[in-house]
């Protein structure tokens, strides 16, 4: 049987920036960085956002969590 270790956990603001030909968002991203895989809340990550979209010049048309898991044998 597998066992799975959790070893990264990154958040990124993908902002909108124009819309292409066929009328679809095109996004440009804005990373948060590496985050504490032991201490995360998405919470808190929604409330990152919420402090930095005014100061951004591009509107955030979502936010995203990438997690990074190791695959061990057990």
């Amino acid at each position: 049987m597998a066992n799975t270790a959790l070893k990264k956990v990154s958040v990124r603001l993908k902002l909108e920036n124009g819309i292409d030909d066929a009328g679809n968002y095109k996004y440009v991203n804005l990373s948060l960085g590496s985050l504490s895989k032991d201490n995360f809340d998405a919470d808190k990550a929604l409330a990152v956002k919420a402090v930095l979209a005014p100061c951004l010049s591009k509107t955030v048309g979502s936010v995203e969590m990438t997690q990074v898991s190791e695959i061990i044998a057990a």
